[in-house]
């Protein structure tokens, strides 16, 4: 009996041996070992080189060196806020705190050493003047709005236009230049714009007294699928805002009514725009529980920290 036992144990354990030794199929080895290799080359001559040109800049300064010739330099916008710097360890919008000084935000890049760093109000001088030297400017993304409407404020309310926005290629910062007759990439362009476009509903009102209406003009309206409305208001700055305003919506169905804020110029500072600019400002509405079809009343007013403004008709659209 013992030998029966052991005889049955020596079969089980060969048996497992041989299981467990027995080499992979060729096909998947070579299917995991290709796919390494496929996702390794990727990685580092596709992705790798990507997001270092972003991280480091190296694309911008590359960009700087298509368009310039010789003799244009190059300035790199420096932070200005030290004192606030060595006391809070905090900076401008774009920067960071860095040895007591406010550095531009963004990882270490050799390439930016080409550039000579200049202060925000000399910066905006040569910009100004129709008579500087065509150069370029390097600027972090976050100061792009404050610095546009510094810059417009330059400006005759005739004459007035944004700051020239050459090229984007960095994730942290923009090349700007005071060129003449190159096109810009300014992504305020949609927003500050110098006329009313054609085919809006042309209308004038106040809504405050520092906001104009002039116009709307109905982008999207689907309410049987996405259940969406999407509006872009233009509207005129009179007067200085010295308070931070927002739109007030009513959506009146039958029986039933929803009311919206929207800030001014999205999440952008309206304390910011100067009198005469004319801003189209693209709203978006969504309400799940819209009707496929129906008639819809809104309404428009102005809400600040001081008071709410009247409610005013703005259109009524039969869907």
């Amino acid at each position: 009996q013992s030998d029966n036992v052991n005889s049955s144990s020596s079969t089980s354990l060969n048996k497992v041996t041989r299981t467990e030794i027995e080499p992979m199929p060729v096909a998947p080895v070579a299917a995991l070992l290709l796919m390494g290799i496929i996702s390794a080359s990727f990685l580092y001559f596709i992705y790798f080189p990507k997001v270092s040109d972003d991280f480091t800049e190296t694309a911008l300064i590359s960009r700087y060196f298509d368009l310039a010739n010789q003799s244009e330099p190059i300035y790199l916008l420096t932070g200005e806020n030290s004192q606030l710097c060595q006391s809070y360890k905090d900076c401008d919008p774009g920067y960071v705190c860095q040895n007591a000084h406010c550095h531009i935000s963004t990882f270490s890049s050799y390439s930016l050493n080409v550039a000579q760093h200049i202060h925000k109000n000399e910066m905006l001088e040569k910009l100004a003047d129709n008579n500087t030297a065509p150069a370029f400017y390097i600027i972090p993304k976050d100061t792009l709005y404050a610095m546009n409407q510094a810059y417009r404020s330059m400006q005759t309310e005739s004459n007035r236009h944004n700051l020239t926005v050459l090229d984007a290629p960095s994730s942290r910062l923009y090349l700007i230049g005071n060129h003449k007759e190159v096109e810009s990439i300014n992504p305020l362009d949609s927003i500050l714009i110098p006329n009313l476009p054609e085919g809006i509903t042309k209308l004038s009102f106040n809504l405050s007294d520092s906001i104009l209406l002039e116009g709307f003009k109905i982008d999207k309206l689907d309410f049987v699928h996405s259940k969406q409305l999407h509006i872009t208001l233009y509207y005129r700055i009179l007067q200085p805002l010295i308070t931070p305003q927002e739109f007030e919506f009513s959506l009146e169905l039958k029986g039933r009514k929803r009311h919206y804020q929207h800030p001014l110029v999205g999440s952008n500072d309206e304390r910011l725009l100067n009198p005469g600019d004319l801003v189209a400002d693209a709203i978006q509405f969504g309400d799940n529980m819209m009707p496929s079809h129906g008639s819809l009343d809104i309404q428009i007013g102005i809400h600040s920290e001081e008071s709410s403004g009247m409610m005013r008709p703005l259109t009524t659209i039969e869907f």
